[in-house]
């Protein structure tokens, strides 16, 4: 499993990964993730990578996840997950 995880909050982030981590270990899986701070930037590497999941914060500056998410419908069928913070 290779996982795209965006969010623009670095701490959201580092929970973020720490989260997949704990889950990796207790699935006894080997999974690969990516983070990335803006849509833009994902979206950029996801032309050329092939994530299995995506993982969005709904509210970001710049492309926020709603329309991130359409652009990735537009050529993929890959899961993606909308998330936010209180």
């Amino acid at each position: 499993m290779y996982v795209a995880v965006c969010d623009d909050q670095l701490n959201e982030l580092d929970n973020l990964s720490r989260l997949l981590e704990f889950w990796q270990e207790q699935q006894n899986i080997t999974l690969r993730y990516k983070t990335f701070r803006s849509a833009v930037e994902l979206l950029h590497v996801a032309q050329k990578e092939r994530f299995t999941l995506y993982l969005m914060d709904v509210m970001m500056p710049g492309m926020d996840g709603i329309t991130a998410t359409a652009k990735i419908r537009e050529s993929s069928n890959v899961p993606v997950i909308l998330l936010t913070a209180k």
